[in-house]
């Protein structure tokens, strides 16, 4: 049973770092665009320093998705570093 979760939780793991590395991508994307590193915007953007415009409500939400993913990975491996 316990070879069974840890595979699980490995595969769950596999899954996260996966999709962190497409947001990534994406994010740099973003950050080249204009300028600016994503953690920096999304300040900006919480605090209501930009506007609405879908392309930064995307970004704003492509960077909520890293950080939840980032949350998510700590919890199945006890390892902020991936």
């Amino acid at each position: 049973m316990s070879r069974t979760l840890d595979k699980l939780l490995t595969l769950e793991a596999n899954a996260c770092q996966e999709q962190l590395r497409q947001l990534q991508t994406n994010l740099v994307g973003f950050e080249q665009q204009y300028g600016l590193p994503s953690a920096e915007f999304y300040l900006q953007f919480q605090s209501g320093q930009t506007d609405d415009r879908m392309i930064y409500v995307e970004w704003a939400s492509l960077y909520q998705m890293k950080q939840n993913l980032e949350k998510r990975l700590f919890l199945l491996t006890g390892r902020e570093d991936q």
